[in-house]
């Protein structure tokens, strides 16, 4: 089961200026290891006022999410 849903934000827990917004989740991936039975979650980086930048989508696995990122209270 997921841990984030798509549309929370999650800010870096040491820079407050990097924020990202969760677009997508995949329970399958492919990644360094051959397939991952680990949840990714596809992000989008976002500027101060909620703006996409114009930066590639970026997939992220749930624990570096866990130990990098707070979820943006609502």
């Amino acid at each position: 089961m997921q841990k984030y849903l798509i549309g929370d934000i999650i800010i870096h827990n040491e820079d407050n200026s990097l924020r990202r917004m969760v677009i997508g989740i995949f329970d399958i991936f492919y990644d360094e290891t051959g397939v991952s039975d680990e949840i990714y979650y596809q992000t989008i980086i976002l500027d101060k006022d909620n703006i996409e930048r114009d930066i590639p989508p970026c997939p992220i696995k749930e624990r570096s999410i866990d130990t990098y990122y707070r979820k943006e209270s609502k």
